[in-house]
């Protein structure tokens, strides 16, 4: 676990190592003079778990506005050997997680303020991967729907398409089935007229045959 200390100078620093070192077993400490070159180091060690702050406490919030901005969630905790509480107040505004005084008490309330904001940060840390897996997945079941969605609604047109050709030829079928009987109707009534003047004429033939053989006797 890495944790960056910020004081003006190490050897007169309000924090001593063996503070910090009781956060955690497995504690590895840096130490930065000014916020300026925290910033810089805070970079390229982008798994720092805590930042500790020994600087007045109105002059942290541009380093917690330029360590937010640089989207470094980490937690930071100001030490101050002021007990007013104006520069607390002004700590916790400007974005910092903890404010320690410090005094005889700093040697447990550090180790507990910073182990707290670091528990807090890996809590919200896992709630918003837990809440980009929830929406991760949900995109993927909304994407997927829409697919369906999209399939679906094709299929439909394809079949309305197909319906719509459907009867178009079937009222095709209809209206040709209907000159087709028109004309048979009409083929018909023609060959109907031309037997009707055939047997007409085999009519008159017969009467006329029967008209000489009765005068033949």
């Amino acid at each position: 676990m890495k944790i960056l200390h910020i004081a003006p100078e190490r050897g007169a620093a309000f924090v001593a190592a063996r503070v910090v070192h009781r956060i955690a077993r497995n504690v590895t400490l840096s130490w930065a003079q000014t916020p300026a070159a925290a910033l810089q180091w805070l970079q390229s060690n982008r798994d720092t778990a805590a930042v500790i702050v020994e600087v007045q406490a109105q002059s942290c919030a541009s380093f917690v506005e330029e360590l937010r901005g640089l989207g470094l969630t980490k937690p930071v905790v100001v030490v101050t050997v002021s007990a007013r509480l104006e520069p607390a107040l002004a700590a916790l505004n400007s974005g910092a997680d903890g404010y320690v005084i410090a005094d005889a008490a700093i040697e447990t309330d550090l180790p507990r303020t910073v182990a707290r904001a670091i528990e807090r940060e890996r809590t919200r840390r896992q709630t918003v991967e837990r809440l980009a897996d929830v929406e991760a997945r949900y995109s993927a079941s909304l994407a997927r729907e829409t697919r369906i969605g999209v399939a679906l609604q094709q299929r439909l047109l394809e079949l309305e398409t197909a319906l719509g050709e459907a009867d178009e030829r079937r009222a095709l079928e209809t209206v040709s089935f209907a000159d087709q009987l028109a004309e048979r109707h009409v083929e018909f009534t023609a060959s109907l007229a031309q037997a009707a003047r055939s047997r007409d004429a085999l009519a008159a033939e017969l009467s006329g045959a029967a008209s000489a053989l009765d005068a033949a006797w």
